[in-house]
């Protein structure tokens, strides 16, 4: 009876990553709505910078990707249980290194900007404590460095994604809005409103972003070192720097 649940023991771990160097089936844990230039879905398939190279990498390595779509505010949920295997793009930050393993190297930054409205007569210099008379916004869960998201006296609202946000700006619900550049302005240009905003210099944070693996899942440690090694090579590379300015990053 011992052998048998000793068996029954051993097939469980097995199930919950079976990691013995083999092609790999990973699950990876992305947002419900675009996040352009970095990952998007058109025409049913999946795109993006971030996904061309996490596509790069995992040939190398011989897996296969999955993609999970769940809402933004549930995918570290999700990684912290080890539903999913991974995260493509993530910030690394003490508390999510309780529950997940990171590269030890970034593959992509992820650049954050104020913006406001055309006609604003808004200035930014740079330190945020000039800035209290206005209202924010920026999308619940996302982080856009310390300097922000430790601004306390700052009145903050949320959206629950990028074109919202924008919208919250153009009628006026909010005096400065806080994204990724890039993202907003996909998302503006989609939505005809480009030329409405202005993005407000210096820019508020350059953060640096990992992959991210499920702590729980056995194997991770090896996994996110072999996505290391290949970043570094990756990154030294004229094909990386084709899929940056192919996405105009």
């Amino acid at each position: 009876m011992n052998t048998f649940f000793r068996f029954v023991a051993l097939c469980s771990l097995l199930t919950i990553w079976p990691f013995s160097g083999q092609t790999k089936e990973l699950k990876v844990g992305v947002g419900l709505l675009n996040y352009p230039p970095y990952y998007f879905e058109e025409e049913g398939a999946m795109k993006g910078a971030v996904l061309e190279v996490t596509q790069h990498i995992v040939d190398e390595l011989g897996h296969t990707l999955v993609f999970e779509k769940l809402p933004w505010s549930r995918i570290q949920h999700h990684l912290r249980l080890g539903s999913i295997d991974m995260v493509v793009l993530s910030f690394k930050t003490p508390d999510r290194e309780k529950y997940a393993t990171f590269t030890d190297t970034p593959h992509i930054y992820d650049t954050s900007y104020l913006f406001i409205k055309k006609t604003s007569q808004i200035e930014f210099d740079g330190n945020l404590n000039n800035m209290r008379d206005y209202h924010f916004g920026n999308i619940r869960g996302y982080s856009h460095g310390i300097k922000y998201d430790e601004a306390n006296q700052l009145n903050k609202q949320f959206a629950s994604e990028e074109k919202q946000l924008i919208q919250m700006l153009l009628h006026n619900r909010i005096d400065v809005a806080i994204g990724n550049k890039a993202v907003i302005t996909a998302h503006a240009k989609e939505e005809g409103v480009f030329e409405q905003l202005v993005f407000l210099n210096p820019p508020i944070d350059n953060t640096p972003a990992y992959f991210a693996f499920a702590k729980i899942k056995i194997g991770s440690n090896k996994l996110a070192h072999e996505f290391s090694e290949q970043v570094k090579a990756l990154v030294k590379t004229e094909k990386y720097q084709q899929i940056l300015d192919k996405y105009g990053l």
